[in-house]
């Protein structure tokens, strides 16, 4: 049972030609049922293939701008239209400029007077070494803090970036692969229309 169902499922991925032919039936059932308007069949179903063949191919295509840009063959034409030079409207900006220069400078700096004796003179020491030993530290710290935010934030761009990818890759598909059948479909129809209707 699960074989004939997949046999089933790969029947139908020939869909195209399937309606075709199931069309031609019935295109010949008509001839055969109406023989003397055989002439008026073939030029109606001549348009009418044409028309829908037509039809499907700039539904295709439309579905494939939607999916690339987001947009569709009604909005194009809107776009294009507004851009005429007639109906944009000339826009002024207007600009003020104002400079404020801030200064917040981070430098600590004591002032102390100069050790005399030999006992003032090795505090002194012992504090700056203190203090620089404080400030490698506070500075250590901080690039720590940054490198560590730097990298998180590229960990983010980088699973963003591969969520993107993965999007254009499956847009790229939907357009490549999932419009043929349709397209190649219209392209039938088209082609069926135009032997009808030469033979009408």
């Amino acid at each position: 049972m699960n074989k004939l169902r997949q046999v089933f499922v790969w029947f139908l991925r020939a869909w195209p030609v399937i309606i075709l032919v199931l069309l031609i039936c019935a295109h010949i059932a008509l001839i055969n049922r109406y023989l003397n308007s055989w002439s008026l069949i073939n030029k109606t179903i001549s348009l009418i293939t044409q028309i829908t063949g037509g039809l499907i191919i700039l539904y295709s295509i439309d579905s494939n701008i939607g999916i690339i840009k987001k947009l569709n063959l009604f909005e194009i034409c809107t776009n294009y239209l507004k851009e005429f030079p007639s109906f944009r409207k000339n826009v002024t900006f207007e600009t003020h400029g104002s400079n404020h220069v801030t200064m917040s400078p981070n430098a600590k700096l004591s002032f102390n007077r100069s050790p005399k004796s030999l006992e003032e003179k090795i505090d002194y020491l012992q504090k700056q070494i203190t203090e620089v030993k404080q400030e490698i530290a506070d500075q250590t710290k901080s690039l720590n803090e940054r490198i560590n935010k730097e990298s998180s934030e590229l960990k983010k761009l980088i699973e963003n970036t591969k969520i993107e990818l993965g999007q254009v890759k499956k847009q790229i598909e939907d357009v490549s692969i999932g419009g043929i059948k349709i397209q190649f479909f219209g392209v039938l129809l088209i082609i069926y229309g135009s032997i009808t209707g030469y033979i009408a």
